[in-house]
Protein backbone atom coordinates (compact mmCIF):
# COMPACT_ATOMS: atom_id res chain seq x y z
CA UNK A 1 0.00 0.00 0.00
CA UNK A 2 1.00 3.60 -0.44
CA UNK A 3 -0.09 6.16 2.13
CA UNK A 4 -1.34 9.22 0.29
CA UNK A 5 -2.83 11.24 3.16
CA UNK A 6 -4.94 11.07 6.27
CA UNK A 7 -8.38 11.88 7.54
CA UNK A 8 -8.16 12.60 11.24
CA UNK A 9 -7.05 9.38 12.90
CA UNK A 10 -6.86 7.18 9.76
CA UNK A 11 -4.50 6.93 6.79
CA UNK A 12 -5.76 7.15 3.24
CA UNK A 13 -3.98 4.44 1.23
CA UNK A 14 -4.06 2.92 -2.23
CA UNK A 15 -3.14 -0.65 -3.12
CA UNK A 16 0.10 -1.49 -4.91
CA UNK A 17 0.63 -4.03 -7.65
CA UNK A 18 3.51 -5.17 -9.85
CA UNK A 19 1.21 -5.54 -12.87
CA UNK A 20 -0.58 -2.62 -14.45
CA UNK A 21 -1.98 -4.69 -17.38
CA UNK A 22 -2.42 -1.49 -19.37
CA UNK A 23 -5.15 -0.27 -17.02
CA UNK A 24 -5.88 3.44 -16.78
CA UNK A 25 -6.39 3.18 -13.02
CA UNK A 26 -2.74 2.26 -12.32
CA UNK A 27 -0.03 4.89 -11.80
CA UNK A 28 3.68 3.94 -11.95
CA UNK A 29 5.42 4.72 -8.66
CA UNK A 30 8.69 2.78 -8.83
CA UNK A 31 11.04 1.61 -11.53
CA UNK A 32 11.90 -1.74 -10.03
CA UNK A 33 13.93 -0.89 -6.95
CA UNK A 34 11.99 -3.42 -4.86
CA UNK A 35 13.35 -6.69 -3.57
CA UNK A 36 12.54 -8.53 -6.80
CA UNK A 37 13.36 -5.69 -9.15
CA UNK A 38 9.82 -5.40 -10.52
CA UNK A 39 8.20 -2.05 -11.27
CA UNK A 40 5.43 -0.99 -8.89
CA UNK A 41 2.10 0.59 -9.69
CA UNK A 42 -0.53 2.17 -7.46
CA UNK A 43 -4.15 1.25 -8.08
CA UNK A 44 -5.93 4.59 -7.86
CA UNK A 45 -9.49 3.42 -8.38
CA UNK A 46 -10.28 3.59 -4.65
CA UNK A 47 -8.90 5.01 -1.45
CA UNK A 48 -8.85 2.69 1.55
CA UNK A 49 -8.98 3.83 5.19
CA UNK A 50 -6.41 2.19 7.45
CA UNK A 51 -5.79 2.69 11.16
CA UNK A 52 -2.10 3.50 11.83
CA UNK A 53 -2.03 0.65 14.37
CA UNK A 54 -2.87 -1.76 11.53
CA UNK A 55 0.29 -0.89 9.59
CA UNK A 56 2.80 -3.63 10.30
CA UNK A 57 5.76 -2.74 8.11
CA UNK A 58 7.68 0.38 7.35
CA UNK A 59 8.41 1.36 3.81
CA UNK A 60 10.37 4.10 2.22
CA UNK A 61 9.75 7.63 1.12
CA UNK A 62 9.28 8.05 -2.59
CA UNK A 63 10.26 10.95 -4.79
CA UNK A 64 8.07 14.02 -4.38
CA UNK A 65 7.26 14.22 -8.12
CA UNK A 66 6.00 10.60 -8.13
CA UNK A 67 3.89 11.26 -5.03
CA UNK A 68 2.40 14.38 -6.62
CA UNK A 69 1.62 12.39 -9.77
CA UNK A 70 0.02 9.61 -7.71
CA UNK A 71 -2.17 11.93 -5.64
CA UNK A 72 -3.07 13.99 -8.72
CA UNK A 73 -4.32 10.84 -10.45
CA UNK A 74 -6.37 9.60 -7.52
CA UNK A 75 -10.06 10.37 -7.89
CA UNK A 76 -11.58 12.35 -5.04
CA UNK A 77 -14.39 10.59 -3.24
CA UNK A 78 -17.29 12.43 -1.64
CA UNK A 79 -16.90 12.61 2.10
CA UNK A 80 -13.13 12.04 2.08
CA UNK A 81 -11.39 15.24 3.22
CA UNK A 82 -7.96 13.79 2.44
CA UNK A 83 -5.16 16.03 3.70
CA UNK A 84 -1.93 15.77 1.72
CA UNK A 85 -0.52 19.19 2.52
CA UNK A 86 0.58 18.86 6.16
CA UNK A 87 4.34 18.40 6.64
CA UNK A 88 3.91 16.50 9.94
Amino acid sequence: MAVIGWDGPVFGVVQLTSKDKGRSDCVPISTGAGTRGWPSFAKIDRILRVQPSEVRREGRCGAKDRFTHLVGGTPCHAGWPLDTTDDA
